[in-house]
């Protein structure tokens, strides 16, 4: 302070205007050490409280309540932004009107959440939290009451509470990677000595923003444990989805005196719509199935269980192939009458065995055409379709063929996830190199199917799986007296 002040109007005026920056900086640096002694003593305690805090609504609270407190706020709301891009009300207060909804209180919040955008996919810039989260900047108004940001939700509240919403500080939460996780809106900051309403400081703002910025944190985090814990829990679920499944496949395939008979099983996903089956039928029969859901995971899951049991349970009392195979027909009524709605069917072929005669009769619901080998490693023909796809059409007419197997003739069954297996470029394994190696003389069906299997893993290597592979092979053995005088065939692998 100068001892005594100039004569000269401009030197008179020039000190004043030194005097005043020498305060506004004294006031800059006691806001500076104020907000610094709020991050030490303040903040950061809150922040690490706010991180151990494991329950969302008690954790919501806690934002809302230390902001109130550090702003002397009146009120507040604390929004917590949904996977579709809404702004969810997680927990609103108002302590003079001793009014809270949602956090600890079991109250539901009646409010709709705010969308980000319109249904046109335009940002909402109609509400003021919807702004401060779509530009990521806080927005500080004295008085809401002459602002031209559309108030209508606040002066609602108002008038039907008697209240007066003044001053309000709207700032969003966004984690350490700058993504929004919420917004806190503070209203009616107040004078601690006389109550008055009073606008938001810079000093207020700061403080909330440096709150906000740990908050998020916290929120991330929390949503983070909490998607971990639901990915766990499906996990598991799955798992257990995946041990009832194989249930539904045979433990064991069945002994078939004179016949050789294997199959393969890979889901792309922990559950699948594929699946097989073998079983005994009266008078020394054996029924084979292979199918193929449309679909995979879980839901395609729950159909092919659904009609895996339909099949066995309509053929399993047939006492002829007619009869048997009319449980096709059946399975396919019911999924179109119960659950045709769900849009799910099912391509399977179904086939009735003589071991004795080689008599194979069977029905081709829509399914990939099984491909008929001799003993040379030559492909005699493929059993085509013989109707449409099981759960498409009611009263769909579904026809019976027959085949002979001869001794050393070998019926490969497969679904499209064999032929249409992916590299890492993207190109179908395709049925002419399924071609190849059926065209391959094999000593055992066991090692034809290991082959494809072979052949397949090479091909694909470590891409993901793109479908479902299932596989089922039949061979009818050769005996000395079927080779005229040639070598009789290498005896079954295991």
């Amino acid at each position: 302070m100068p001892d005594e002040f100039p004569d000269d109007p401009d030197a008179l005026r020039a000190l004043v205007g030194s005097l005043q920056a020498e305060l506004a900086a004294a006031r800059e640096r006691a806001s500076a050490r104020q907000r610094s002694d709020a991050l030490l003593s303040v903040i950061l305690p809150i922040g690490l409280a706010l991180s151990s805090e494991k329950d969302f609504e008690r954790l919501s609270e806690m934002i809302l309540s230390e902001a109130l407190g550090l702003c002397h706020a009146d009120g507040g709301t604390l929004y917590v932004r949904t996977r579709d891009d809404r702004l969810r009300f997680a927990i609103v207060h108002t302590h003079s009107l001793d009014y809270t909804l949602g956090g600890t209180t079991g109250r539901a919040i009646p409010f709709d959440p705010l969308p980000l955008y319109d249904a046109a996919g335009k940002p909402n810039r109609r509400h003021v939290a919807s702004r401060a989260a779509l530009d990521g900047v806080a927005i500080n108004i004295p008085d809401v009451y002459a602002s031209s940001l559309d108030f209508s939700g606040a002066r609602a509240f108002d008038q039907a509470h008697q209240y007066r919403t003044t001053s309000m500080l709207t700032v969003p939460l966004k984690n350490n990677q700058g993504a929004l996780t919420g917004v806190l809106q503070l209203i009616n900051a107040q004078d601690p000595l006389t109550g008055k309403v009073i606008p938001f400081d810079a000093d207020m703002q700061a403080v909330i923003e440096m709150l906000a910025s740990l908050a998020a944190v916290a929120l991330d985090n929390h949503q983070l444990l909490e998607e971990q814990a639901a990915n766990a829990a499906m996990r598991r679920d799955l798992e257990i989805g995946r041990d009832i499944q194989r249930t539904f496949l045979p433990d064991t395939l069945p002994t078939i005196a004179g016949w050789q008979i294997d199959a393969r099983f890979a889901p792309a996903r922990q559950v699948a719509g594929d699946f097989y089956d073998a079983f005994p039928l009266t008078g020394d029969r054996v029924g084979l199935v292979i199918a193929d859901i449309s679909d995979k995971g879980v839901a395609a899951a729950l159909v092919m269980a659904l009609i895996r049991t339909l099949i066995r349970a309509f053929a399993e009392p047939g006492e002829d192939d007619a009869a048997c195979l009319q449980a096709v027909r059946r399975t396919n009524d019911y999924v179109v009458e119960h659950h045709g709605q769900s849009a799910y069917f099912a391509t399977l072929f179904f086939a009735v065995l003589h071991p004795i005669s080689g008599v194979l009769t069977y029905i081709n619901a829509g399914h990939h055409s099984p491909v008929h080998i001799d003993r040379h490693g030559a492909i005699r023909g493929q059993l085509r379709p013989t109707g449409a796809a099981v759960g498409m059409l009611a009263g769909s007419t579904v026809d019976m063929a027959r085949l002979t197997l001869d001794p050393g003739d070998t019926l490969f069954c497969f679904t499209d996830g064999v032929t249409e297996a992916r590299d890492a470029d993207g190109h179908f394994f395709t049925e002419a190199r399924l071609r190849a190696i059926l065209e391959t003389p094999a000593p055992s069906v066991y090692d034809l199917l290991g082959r494809i299997e072979s052949a397949l893993e090479a091909f694909v290597g470590e891409t993901a799986p793109f479908d479902d592979i299932t596989m089922l092979a039949l061979r009818r053995e050769i005996h000395p007296a079927d080779t005229d005088g040639g070598t009789p065939a290498a005896p079954a692998g295991g």
